[in-house]
């Protein structure tokens, strides 16, 4: 049941929780999509939107929605394609008063906006759920290779963040007042995938992303298929932001999904007015998980995102130069 609407088995009803009231006295309402599958089984939230300028996964559970069989189905899907529809509306990131609501959860029902969305999503999606899986881009003039966020100490995400099959995932609690986070602590694990650039609906992304969930039902035992895994797939405890050192304008040659080495000349820094140019180095072995798109930047801006590579660099390597011979 989802605000207050029983939905019956074999059936997709979608449904507008009131998500707040905008200044006119007039609810604005939130779009879930459940589909209730013919048998029984797990329950499953797909949300996106969270941040209103992040497209991809907005289009990825669209797909879902649009996909679904709820005759081949055991279990039940509650997919929200947009959380922050304010945000979504204004064409932001952030909640009209300027917060992240990715920083707000559990929330409170008596709380700021941001909190009481968030205490929303809680009670009527993630406490009826037994798993979940959130959908972000990069954050503004940032680009991230699909890769998969998650507390792999858990165990009841280590399974699902292993099934959505990117090559690559990044082991991180989480920030204590997410989404993600919250969910894991409320007894619905949930992991996030991060996959591309804010703004945009980039077909690959979302492939990766139907993919994943596809991959995630059939861990869960929700559809009955085969899984679509990755040729290799690494999880990385570690990861360095390589930050800028001097002002002026950035070039970087790594691009995500590439593999650089210690040292590797992945960039340059040249002067806006003609000086001269200087390289930029990796720090680290690692591959390549985000870049930013803005080539302007101060002293300790982010340039690039390495996710290191210690013990699996042998596999990294080895599948690396299969595809380049292929």
């Amino acid at each position: 049941m989802v605000g207050g609407v029983e939905v019956p088995p074999g059936e997709v009803r979608r449904i507008a929780l009131e998500l707040t009231e905008v200044a006119i006295r007039v609810p604005l309402p939130m779009p879930v999509t459940v589909v209730h599958g013919a048998r029984p089984g797990p329950r499953l939230f797909l949300t996106a939107g969270i941040h209103g300028d992040e497209l991809n996964g907005v289009a990825i559970v669209r797909e879902v929605c649009r996909l679904a069989e709820p005759e081949r189905l055991a279990g039940a899907l509650l997919c929200v394609p947009v959380v922050n529809v304010p945000a979504f509306l204004a064409r932001t990131r952030d909640l009209p008063d300027g917060t992240d609501l990715n920083r707000f959860f559990p929330g409170r029902a008596s709380g700021k906006p941001a909190a009481r969305v968030a205490h929303l999503v809680m009670r009527e999606i993630v406490a009826a759920c037994d798993a979940g899986i959130d959908f972000h881009s990069a954050a503004v003039g940032r680009a991230n290779l699909p890769h998969v966020r998650a507390d792999m100490d858990r165990a009841g995400v280590r399974p699902i963040a292993k099934a959505f099959g990117t090559r690559i995932v990044v082991h991180k609690r989480g920030h204590r007042r997410s989404l993600r986070r919250a969910a894991t602590d409320a007894g619905a694990p949930t992991i996030v995938l991060e996959a591309g650039e804010t703004g945009r609906l980039q077909k690959t992304v979302v492939s990766a992303g139907l993919r994943g969930v596809r991959n995630v039902l059939v861990e869960l035992g929700m559809v009955e298929d085969a899984r679509r895994d990755p040729s290799f797939q690494v999880v990385v405890r570690n990861s360095v932001w390589v930050r800028a050192q001097q002002a002026g304008l950035f070039e970087l040659s790594a691009a995500p999904g590439d593999l650089v080495y210690a040292g590797d000349r992945i960039g340059t820094y040249s002067d806006p007015f003609g000086g001269e140019t200087r390289p930029i180095h990796s720090p680290t072995t690692g591959l390549v998980v985000g870049v930013s798109r803005n080539p302007v930047c101060d002293p300790g801006s982010p340039l690039c995102h390495l996710a290191r590579v210690e013990k699996t660099l042998a596999t990294v390597e080895r599948h690396l130069q299969r595809r380049a011979r292929a």
